[in-house]
C-alpha cells in the first residue's frame, strides 16, 4: 500500500493532450452525415430480396433455430406449430398472390377437383 502511494506521489507528470484550439475543426461540405439516405444504400435490395424471398429465408431460419436450440423444436411440437405454420404460409402464399393469378387458378377449377379426388 505504501508503495503505491509513492509511487502515485513521485510519479512524474504526464504529458498534456492538446487543447481543442489546436485541432482542425472544419468539417468537409462532401461528406456524408452518419443515418442519412445515402448510407442506407443497401437497405432498398435487402429489402426486395427479402420480400422476394420470404418463404425460404423463414424455413431456413426456423431449421437454423432448431438446430442452435433444439428444446424450441420439442415446444413446437408440443403445440402442434407445424400445422398452424403450414396454414400460415398457405395464407401467406394466397395473400402474395396478383389478380391475375387468382382468376387463372378460378378457371382452371377442374384440375382442384382432380388434385382433390
Amino acid at each position: 500500500m505504501a508503495g503505491t502511494l509513492q509511487t502515485l506521489i513521485f510519479a512524474p507528470e504526464t504529458a498534456k493532450t492538446p487543447s481543442f484550439r489546436h485541432r482542425n475543426l472544419h468539417f468537409p461540405s462532401n461528406r456524408s452525415v452518419p443515418g442519412s439516405p445515402k448510407d442506407f444504400n443497401w437497405a432498398k435490395p435487402l429489402s426486395k430480396f427479402a420480400a422476394d424471398n420470404f418463404l425460404p429465408l423463414a424455413l431456413i431460419g426456423g431449421v437454423t433455430l432448431g438446430l442452435a436450440n433444439p428444446s424450441l423444436g420439442c415446444l413446437a411440437d408440443k403445440y402442434h406449430l407445424s400445422k398452424v405454420s403450414t396454414f400460415v404460409i398457405f395464407i401467406i402464399s394466397g395473400l402474395t398472390l396478383r389478380s391475375g393469378e387468382i382468376g387463372a387458378a378460378a378457371e382452371a377449377w377442374p384440375v382442384g377437383i382432380f388434385g382433390l379426388v
